[in-house]
């Protein structure tokens, strides 16, 4: 879905294009851009029109009615209310109540995200990938926007990111470390069990910060200990029999431990020739028992940090 669509149109000679590149000519003249975006009182001619792209969820329609004008880095027009602005960042954006029209460094993608996210609404609409979610989340504090105050669980950017974290994993952890968003380190850390831990780069390990990734290792070696507590104990022998005595069921043992290696290198029994190995139907079931158990056991063992 397009970000943008051009809902309005101004003369060619109204609209400063391209725009200031400061906000000099906003502070000494404030009705300068108002005279812009109202255009004259008679209509001009055809030719005279260019089309402003402005943001489809912040439009000028919007209820209530907005009465504050963002301009994004790459001249999408974004119209919000100032009253809710202000109320998540009322220190780095205070002074929008003295000015209808501001110039941000944001492009329009990540300040969609940004004004989303003040407004408490979803962005998934918009379909926008990892590295955009992660950039507009970095520019927050840029605008004295703490993450945490808008990411948290039951909150849509938070179900979002979370979406992501299949498939880019380490970036969304380290998003949540950096910005020390505990709930969402937490559930990203969960995509993270087998990711080997040292392709991790200097830089990576940097922004992840030295709390959240002593606790990706420390997550990644108690699951290694608890796998090797749980393998290292072999299955029971059951009570001898005319065709199995205490003597033949070592084999059962021998066979426990290959199935042990394939827990280790692949976390899934193979016991496709175990047949072959084990000629007693009790030890069969001795180990079919013992696997299962191994299963839910292992399932139980802590996932995240």
């Amino acid at each position: 879905m397009n970000l943008d669509q051009p809902l309005y149109i101004y003369e060619k000679d109204q609209v400063p294009l391209p725009l200031p590149s400061d906000q000099t000519l906003v502070d000494e003249n404030p009705d300068y851009f108002a005279s812009s975006i109202y255009g004259p009182a008679e209509p001009p001619s055809l030719q005279s029109y260019v089309q402003i792209p402005v943001s489809t969820a912040f439009h000028a329609n919007a209820i209530p009615p907005p009465n504050t004008l963002f301009l994004s880095s790459d001249g999408v027009s974004f119209h919000v209310r100032n009253e809710t602005i202000l109320e998540s960042s009322p220190r780095h954006l205070k002074h929008i109540s003295r000015q209808q029209i501001i110039r941000l460094d944001a492009p329009s993608a990540e300040l969609n995200i940004i004004l989303h996210a003040l407004y408490g609404t979803s962005a998934a609409a918009y379909s926008p990938d990892t590295n955009i979610l992660v950039n507009a989340i970095d520019r927050m504090p840029t605008y004295g926007i703490l993450p945490q105050s808008v990411i948290w669980p039951l909150t849509h950017l938070y179900y979002l990111l979370l979406s992501h974290a299949p498939i880019c994993p380490l970036k969304i952890y380290a998003l949540a470390a950096h910005h020390n968003i505990s709930a969402l380190a937490i559930s990203a850390s969960a995509h993270l069990l087998s990711y080997d831990l040292t392709t991790i780069t200097d830089d990576m390990a940097e922004r992840i910060g030295a709390i959240y990734l002593k606790k990706l290792l420390t997550l990644h070696i108690e699951r290694n200990r608890s796998l090797k507590q749980i393998l290292l104990r072999p299955p029971h022998p059951h009570p001898p029999t005319n065709e199995c005595s205490f003597t033949n069921q070592d084999r059962l043992t021998r066979t426990w431990a290959l199935v042990s290696a394939h827990f280790v290198w692949d976390v899934q029994p193979d016991i496709t020739d175990v047949p072959e190995r084990l000629s007693c139907g009790i030890c069969l079931e001795v180990l079919e028992d013992k696997i299962k158990d191994t299963v839910v056991q292992w399932a139980s063992v802590k996932r995240t940090i």
